[in-house]
Order: structure tokens, then sequence, then C-alpha cells
């Protein structure tokens, strides 16, 4: 997965491939420590295991974001195509 793609996909034993969406972002409430975007549970445990390495003995607390849509991307050849629907011939 890289840091562009909303979804990723897991492959299970049985060789069946699910897309995960990655929709949430976890922050921590003691620090600027922010997960990655995941699903809602994993996010959820990497702020836990945060908390457990970086603030031990401290309630878990924080906030999260999710995300809302996808950003609308063409390319090159987007940009290029309404450049000549902006100024035609």
């Amino acid at each position: 997965m890289n840091g562009r793609c909303s979804t990723w996909s897991l492959t299970s034993e049985s060789g069946e491939t699910a897309l995960m969406s990655a929709r949430f972002r976890y922050w921590c409430g003691e620090c600027g420590h922010k997960t990655p975007w995941l699903d809602e549970g994993e996010g959820a445990e990497r702020l836990a295991d945060h908390y457990l390495r970086r603030h031990p003995g401290t309630e878990p607390g924080g906030d999260f974001e999710i995300r809302t849509g996808e950003r609308q991307r063409s390319g090159c050849l987007g940009g290029v195509a309404r450049l000549f629907l902006l100024f035609p011939g």
C-alpha cells in the first residue's frame, strides 16, 4: 500500500481477495502522533499500541477523522484536456 491509495487488497489463506477501505486516521491525545489511513479496527488497534509504547499507564484518548471522499485525479492527460476545453482552437 502506498500513501496515495485509499484502498488495498488483502488476500486470505484461501486465496480470496477483498478490498479494504483505508478511511480512518486516529490522533493521539497526548502528542502529535497520527496513524496512517487504515480501516477502523486496525486504526484503533494501532493507536492503542502507540499508547502502550509511548504513554504507558495513560488511558487511550485522542480523536479520529474519517476520509469522506476520493480526490479526483485525472493526471497529465486530464490537465491537457482541460486546457483544450478552456482555450479551443
